[in-house]
């Protein structure tokens, strides 16, 4: 391997840091979300325990032993140098040998140029902005085997006051489900992932997040809340025609809406 010479400044034991693109590594965002509410009430006040957390894998050959992992949301330019196609050949034949005149071949795996990557880019949560992408510095040392498999590593765990509150839409669910409404408490965004739910220390499910700057307001299903029950009733369904005295018409729709709770 051939590097360049640089000036050490008289230093007799100089350090370098040598930095390149590995194909075959990637990672994805992932969180947990524990909510607990105040002397376990269906609404109100609670907090919520957020967990970053990064999934890391990497097929390079190379183990990652005890290693400080950097994450970022930039994305190489991987391929810079364009492609050029075979050459192209055509042959030709006299004319009334046959009905063809040309017969051309080409070979679309003959085109030279770099090989494009099977793996997707990095994405992830942020912490150093960088003006377009940001980086997360995981702050502990972490190991990831070259076997392709999926690492879960923490990287944060922020606890932030949240509320619960109910909400249900009975025209299209008889269930009564239960939120946790708070703010983004890390100081960086957390792009869009697999949230984890927790409610009460049981595990109730997952939810799509979508990215979400710092501060901006969360609102996490936390599932059904079975002890509830929401029954909508239709009581009147009436259309009124124009008639010859006036020319409106009218829509009458009226609904019964009957909320049990077999809360003890």
């Amino acid at each position: 391997m051939l590097f360049r010479s640089a000036e050490c400044n008289g230093e007799p034991q100089p350090r370098l840091s040598l930095s390149y693109v590995v194909p075959g590594a990637t990672w994805r965002p992932e969180y947990d979300l524990r909510f607990s509410a105040d002397r376990g009430a269906k609404t109100g006040p609670g907090k919520a325990e957020l967990t970053v957390a990064a999934v890391v894998q990497q097929a390079s050959g190379e183990d990652w032993e005890g290693v400080t992992l950097v994450l970022s949301t930039a994305r190489p330019k991987l391929g810079a140098q364009a492609p050029y196609p075979a050459p192209l050949k055509v042959h030709g034949r006299k004319a009334g040998e046959d009905k063809v005149l040309v017969d051309a071949l080409e070979r679309r795996e003959k085109l030279s140029g770099p090989a494009s990557a099977t793996v997707a880019g990095p994405e992830a949560a942020v912490l150093e902005d960088r003006g377009q992408s940001f980086v997360l510095t995981l702050p502990h040392k972490a190991t990831v085997r070259a076997d392709g498999r999926p690492y879960w590593l923490p990287v944060d765990v922020t606890t932030t006051p949240a509320e619960a509150k109910l909400v249900t839409v009975p025209k299209l669910r008889a269930h009564v489900y239960q939120l946790a409404v708070l703010k983004n408490p890390a100081r960086y965004p957390l792009l869009a992932g697999t949230l984890h739910a927790y409610r009460g220390g049981s595990y109730v499910g997952d939810v799509q997040l979508e990215h979400k700057a710092p501060g901006e307001a969360l609102e996490i299903s936390l599932g059904i809340d079975d002890e509830i029950r929401v029954e909508r009733k239709e009581v009147k369904d009436r259309d009124r025609q124009a008639g010859l005295l006036s020319s409106t018409k009218r829509l009458e729709r009226a609904y019964r809406v009957r909320t049990t709770n077999n809360a003890t």
